[in-house]
């Protein structure tokens, strides 16, 4: 499960508590969304279910990753300032 949810999202920044809470937070969103995004899509008999689904399941990932890139570089600028 750990190098599944590395490969969805990359490895977690653990330098900075923020970082590191921000990533595990938004893992815990992603597997929480798509068990309900899945059951409401088969309770409500969508028939293009699947497609929104697949959706999701691809997109937050890919998004995650960039932002969470942006916040490790922004966090790591940040505690290079506030060092000198």
């Amino acid at each position: 499960m750990k190098c599944y949810i590395q490969w969805l999202f990359g490895k977690p920044y653990k330098e900075d508590k923020m970082v590191y809470f921000f990533y595990r937070s938004a893992v815990v969103f992603y597997f929480i969304a798509t068990f309900l995004f899945l059951a409401l899509a088969i309770l409500a008999n969508i028939k293009e279910w699947w497609i929104a689904f697949f959706a999701g399941a691809i997109l937050f990932p890919l998004c995650f990753r960039i932002v969470n890139t942006i916040n490790i570089k922004l966090s790591k600028f940040a505690n290079r300032t506030t060092r000198r």
